[in-house]
């Protein structure tokens, strides 16, 4: 149902599923975040999280995030994060996981997150660059999570999906 709801609904739809499934989590407009993301010292002062599958990290996400997993389970948030008043930045693919975890992380007591609304989908349909490990790729390329969301990005994004086991 969830997916079949997506499928050719767009971006105004997708965003307004993550605000209504996720009412306490803040959502930061995609311009408002990359403007963060060129001031130095702004961006040194926060914490970029990616809420995705290791295998979607693993084939392209912004340049210095952290790895937190698709529920931040699967680290340790308070080491990562041990200052309450921290900017914090969450994203996924399209703003769906990280409202969650931005919502869960509010109701912890942090102060300043931010869901980055239309999440990494929107970040490379707006021109942001890429990294796996420690390169930039010379061309945006993410993991679709398959046909409903995959039209959510621009023609010029590559679909990259993990090899076969």
């Amino acid at each position: 149902f969830f997916f079949a709801m997506l499928q050719g609904a767009g971006w105004a739809a997708t965003l307004a599923m993550c605000r209504r499934s996720f009412p306490e989590a803040p959502q930061l407009p995609m311009a408002d975040f990359m403007a963060m993301m060129t001031d130095e010292d702004k961006r040194a002062k926060s914490a970029v999280l990616d809420v995705r599958k290791k295998d979607e990290f693993d084939i392209s996400h912004i340049k210095g995030a952290v790895w937190v997993g698709e529920e931040g389970k699967d680290v340790n948030l308070e080491q990562i994060l041990p200052d309450l008043d921290q900017c914090i930045y969450c994203y996924c693919s399209v703003g769906y996981r990280s409202s969650r975890l931005a919502e869960r992380l509010c109701k912890a007591g942090y102060k300043n997150v931010w869901n980055v609304e239309g999440s990494l989908f929107k970040w490379v349909n707006e021109g942001g660059s890429v990294w796996n490990e420690s390169q930039e790729l010379p061309k945006p390329a993410v993991h679709p999570m398959g046909n409903p969301w995959a039209g959510l990005l621009n023609n010029n994004v590559e679909r990259k999906y993990p090899p076969s086991a």
